[in-house]
């Protein structure tokens, strides 16, 4: 017998007649799903809403994350311990987190970026330590087995790279509230994958087994976290990234000056009417 057919009351089955669309951002090609109702125009906002947002966010943790490495370079050379596994696993750390800044640099004036980057470090360089200092003394009392003041430094890239990575996914889930697309693959190269993968790698070359083993201690302590705070709350306060734009745009030359408008109340840069997009190397 066969299968009878129900008529009469049923309920009908709305299908999504989205498309897929390929995104192109600085070169990079994805290919993005976009729900029905949604026209080209909202695609482009969703795409210049998440780059704006992205340098205004992950950019200024990039520039933390890349001045700390710097810094715990030299450590681990003084101690010597930059070799084998660590040394290999360090550096492409550090070339991830350089070559996906130069993504964002890439609109910018070198003189612009350099300022912005050294105003905003300074404003936080010291309380970096004093979270890195924390984390030692933390891993003292706990007994680590292993070199607390190495494994501090290790700890301390861990967390910072793991928060850019965080805010990225951050920005993206906002975008697609926002504009109802999820336009995350267009972006995908913006995130360092790589230095998430072996900033987790250095740690456990330095704290092997126990890497794990102060997590929870570490990442629950109220007075470590309470510098954490402070310290995001430094970098993202308005009036410091404000003075951080303004100092980076009187860092230019006068000629690269005159093609922007310098919006007072906020630092930001707009390009004048007819003028071209500084472009490096040009």
């Amino acid at each position: 017998m066969g299968t009878p057919v129900l008529l009469g009351n049923h309920n009908d089955c709305n299908i999504d007649k989205g498309r897929y669309v390929e995104t192109d951002v600085s070169g990079y090609k994805a290919v993005v799903y976009v729900p029905s109702g949604i026209d080209n125009e909202q695609i482009q906002k969703a795409l210049d809403y998440a780059y704006s947002t992205l340098c205004q966010s992950c950019y200024m943790e990039f520039i933390l994350a890349d001045n700390f490495l710097l810094i715990s370079k030299e450590v681990f050379d003084k101690k010597k311990v930059f070799k084998f596994n660590l040394k290999k696993h360090f550096t492409d750390c550090q070339k991830s987190v350089r070559n996906t800044m130069k993504l964002y640099e890439r609109h910018m004036d070198e003189d612009y970026y350099n300022e912005y980057s050294t105003y905003l470090w300074d404003l936080i360089k010291d309380k970096v330590e004093k979270l890195r200092k924390m984390i030692e003394d933390k891993l003292r009392n706990l007994k680590c087995k292993y070199n607390p003041y190495l494994c501090s430094y290790a700890i301390t890239i861990q967390n910072l790279v793991q928060q850019i990575n965080d805010t990225h996914k951050h920005v993206m889930e906002i975008t697609e509230r926002e504009y109802g697309v999820d336009i995350a693959p267009s972006y995908e190269n913006h995130r360092a994958k790589m230095a998430f993968t072996q900033a987790d790698n250095c740690l456990y070359d330095i704290m092997h087994d126990e890497a794990e083993k102060f997590r929870d201690n570490i990442e629950k302590d109220k007075k470590i976290l309470a510098v954490w705070s402070d310290i995001t709350r430094t970098i993202y306060n308005p009036i410091n990234a404000k003075k951080a734009r303004i100092s980076a745009f009187y860092s230019m030359p006068e000629e690269t000056q005159a093609l922007y408008n310098l919006r007072e109340e906020d630092g930001f840069c707009e390009l004048k009417d007819g003028a071209k997009r500084f472009k490096k190397g040009a």
